[in-house]
């Protein structure tokens, strides 16, 4: 990408094109360079495919009637983004070391046309006029870290009159003041609670998240509510914790169902919703949920038993795979209609993955037959690390094997099996490495989301089936340790203060005998 500096651009220019097998090709790239872009490199690649519109293309795609055949690439692309905006949300921001936040910083403080100042301490007032409690900026942004910082940058970039707004909030008395920039933190929190990102390689979506793709305009939205909510309700310093409540659950009903909503549908929630509804909606929540589940220290321990099930379920998965299972090979989509109808010679294969985990080992039958364990009945292989995609709903079965076909004349044009998957290979010449189709939904869940646990980017969830399991084990985990801390009269509080330093550090810890 160095030596053609025009490559990015001319794969995303071809995700627009006609051609569906181009654009897939395209995407199955653009994922490629996604999950092996180094670390060296990372930041320019991401900042390039940022360039060129890189999301906007792949949320017009999501749109598009050929969407079918893009299903597996697209949901690729939306686990390896949540994998991006992971990285930037834990990785800190660094004055000195990067010379890019810096200038992010300045940005923001030149657009907001205010002037440093001295307190009546005596002590530096510059970043606390913006709304921040401290003048410490990388401890501000602590908790958020780049995605923060990057998201306050766009929000200031989309409102020509940021300036104004700041000079608003400092018009008011100290105590009424909104405090724009920890907003814009509290926000980038709530949209990452609402999206789950927790870890990078834990997504779970099977449907698309087009106002994922869209984080900072989402972002600038739900920014703009939240000062508009502290006008509207005449909130105080204090009252900061209770309009982050407001914010979040106009959150949840404005990013509802964003697989299927208008973006003009999700302006107008954020919009046009009037303090008093939402007000109104929220006490009816709380009559139904503990506001326990919103504090500071109960979202991080749900993010860790999150990733704790899900770890339990890609564990279980790969068990299955270990156990192998008996397939029926099935026809490509692109393949050409048989002429006859007469059963294949080998309809059957068991596949079995290895202890390894590096390679896929089968055999392929006339009939079934009970497999030892090992290896010594599995002759051929493939390689994980040569799968770049597991695709769904790809194939048909073949005449006279499933029970369901029997009946089929031979110019029933051949239907995809929602059964199916294909391994499609990371060399665009192969194609397909296997064409398979599971006897039962279940197998299908165990395989299609084993093997895309098993690949060394993650891959995404495919069924809803793992999706329940592993949002069921989470609220029953999380449930679980509440219990415990309730029953023993644990109060929780809504944060954590650090405590005052040591008088001294003249002492030592000695070892025990």
């Amino acid at each position: 990408m160095r030596k053609e500096k025009s490559l990015l651009e001319t794969i995303v220019n071809r995700l627009g094109s006609a051609d569906t097998a181009m654009a897939q090709y395209s995407m199955m790239l653009i994922n490629s360079l996604l999950s092996h872009a180094s670390d060296v490199r990372w930041e320019e690649f991401i900042a390039e495919m940022e360039r060129f519109n890189l999301r906007k293309a792949v949320v017009r795609l999501m749109s598009q009637h050929t969407v079918e055949e893009l299903t597996s690439c697209i949901l690729d692309f939306q686990a390896n983004m949540l994998r991006v905006t992971y990285r930037k949300k834990s990785t800190l921001v660094d004055l000195d070391a990067q010379l890019s936040h810096a200038a992010d910083l300045n940005y923001i403080w030149e657009h907001s046309k205010l002037i440093e100042e001295s307190d009546e301490k005596g002590q530096q007032l510059k970043w606390r006029k913006l709304g921040f409690d401290t003048e410490d900026i990388e401890l501000e942004f602590n908790d958020v870290g780049v995605l923060g910082l990057e998201c306050l940058k766009r929000f200031v970039e989309r409102d020509p009159d940021f300036s104004k707004v700041v000079l608003e909030q400092l018009s008011r008395p100290v105590e009424r003041r909104c405090p724009i920039a920890k907003a814009s933190n509290e926000v980038v929190e709530l949209l990452s609670e609402h999206w789950a990102i927790f870890a990078p390689g834990y997504s779970t979506s099977t449907t698309f998240q087009p106002l994922f793709l869209d984080f900072y305009k989402v972002h600038a939205l739900a920014t703009n509510f939240f000062i508009r909510m502290w006008s509207e309700s005449g909130a105080a310093t204090g009252d900061f914790i209770r309009v982050v409540a407001l914010v979040r659950s106009q959150v949840k009903v404005a990013l509802r169902n964003e697989n299927v909503r208008a973006w003009h549908e999700v302006e107008r929630d954020f919009l046009e919703c009037e303090y008093r509804a939402v007000r109104d909606r929220q006490m009816k929540e709380l009559e139904q949920e503990d506001d326990l589940l919103s504090k500071i220290p109960v979202r991080n321990l749900r993010a860790k038993i999150f990733k704790e099930s899900y770890e339990f379920v890609r564990q279980q998965r790969i068990q299955c795979l270990l156990q192998g299972a008996w397939f029926v090979i099935a026809l490509p989509g692109n393949a050409p209609q048989p002429r006859d109808s007469r059963r294949p010679s080998k309809p059957w294969r068991f596949v079995r993955l290895d202890n390894s985990t590096k390679y896929l080992h089968y055999v392929d039958s006339a009939v079934k037959f009970p497999v030892r364990s090992g290896l010594e009945d599995l002759p051929d292989r493939i390689e994980i690390a040569a799968v770049s995609e597991i695709a769904t709903g790809t194939c048909a079965p073949p005449p006279n094997v499933l029970r369901d076909h029997d009946d089929l004349p031979p110019t029933t044009p051949l239907a995809p099996s929602p059964l199916s998957f294909s391994l499609l290979s990371i060399h665009e010449e192969q194609g397909s490495l296997a064409d398979l189709i599971a006897p039962d939904q279940s197998r299908w869940a165990d395989w299609t989301d084993g093997l895309n646990m098993l690949r060394k980017d993650g891959g995404h969830v495919a069924s809803k089936e793992t999706a329940g399991f592993v949002q069921a084990l989470t609220e029953i985990g999380l449930k679980i340790k509440l219990l415990d801390l309730s029953g023993e009269m644990v109060e929780i509080p809504s944060g954590l203060t650090a405590g005052p330093p040591p008088p001294n550090t003249d002492f030592f810890f000695s070892e025990l005998i």
